[in-house]
């Protein structure tokens, strides 16, 4: 399913995935200059992000579990697999890279231990995940509409911390940064988030079939918070430096 959703984005990812540029950009700005050898790009999507790691490493592998995504991409080396069972040897990567893509693990625990394995010693993992608090909007105009949502459980910041303690990983830097999308309508600020993918969301269309359908998702773009005119949609993301010792 989460493939499916991802790969319908492929074609609009780029124009849409703004919140995602601005914590790439953060996490790029942690990584520095220095020359690596091989690098993983985890959850690459269109490869927007290959250029950038291309300065910083002699080899990207770009690895997503959507083949239309990679597809978009002409560059690098490709692996079309799932990130929770890596098809990688032992300590492989100087450089690990995933923006906004591990909330969609289906063990994050796992996910961490198994990021470890591919690592090299003193080898390192820059990562931004999706934490629980995002889409509040959404959640909120689906209640006031007394309709049920089916908005992301994103994990809990304190589940973080526990499953990296637990892996083989050292935390060296956490931060939690609040991003936001902001549109002129309700309409185009449920929409962003099908745009990219990210759509496990139940959006109005799919929520209001059949008899009433029309009302229901009138009563859904009506209770959509507005703020001084704005429209926005805010994601609670935590941005991680991991070493391996």
């Amino acid at each position: 399913m989460t493939a499916k959703k991802f790969s319908k984005a492929a074609a609009c990812y780029e124009e849409h995935a703004k919140v995602q540029a601005k914590s790439a950009q953060i996490l790029f700005d942690w990584i520095g200059s220095r020359k690596r050898f091989c690098t993983l790009d985890l959850g690459c999507g269109p490869g927007l992000h290959y250029s950038t790691l291309n300065t910083v490493s002699n080899l990207v592998v770009q690895l997503d579990l959507s083949e239309s995504m990679l597809s978009t991409s002409e560059e690098g080396h490709k692996v079309c697999a799932d990130m929770d069972a890596l098809p990688f040897q032992e300590n492989v990567f100087d450089l690990v890279f995933s923006n906004f893509a591990i909330q969609w693990s289906q063990d994050l625990n796992s996910l961490l231990l198994n990021l470890a394995s591919v690592l090299k010693p003193q080898g390192e993992a820059y990562l931004s995940i999706v934490l629980e608090g995002s889409l509040n909007e959404v959640k909120k105009a689906y209640v006031d509409s007394n309709l049920t949502s089916n908005v992301n459980n994103f994990t809990h910041l304190d589940t973080l911390k526990r499953d990296i303690e637990t892996s083989s990983l050292k935390l060296q830097t956490l931060e939690q940064v609040t991003l936001k999308d902001v549109f002129v309508t309700p309409k185009e600020a449920l929409q962003s988030i099908k745009r990219i993918g990210a759509n496990h969301t139940l959006m109005p269309t799919q929520a209001c079939v059949g008899l009433g359908g029309k009302s229901k998702i009138q009563s859904i773009l009506s209770n959509y918070p507005c703020n001084n005119g704005i429209y926005e949609v805010t994601y609670e993301v935590a941005l991680l430096k991991l070493t391996k010792e």
